[in-house]
């Protein structure tokens, strides 16, 4: 039972994990993007 409550706490942080680097990447994407645009 303590298992399947670590799993699901690892996979909660890494789908946590994956939603701030598609953040990050979508901003640094934005911000070149306004830079090239001037």
């Amino acid at each position: 039972m303590e298992f399947a409550r670590l799993t699901i706490y690892a996979s909660t942080a890494v789908t946590l994990l994956k939603f701030v680097a598609l953040y990050f990447v979508i901003k640094y994407a934005v911000k070149s993007a306004l830079k090239e645009n001037k």
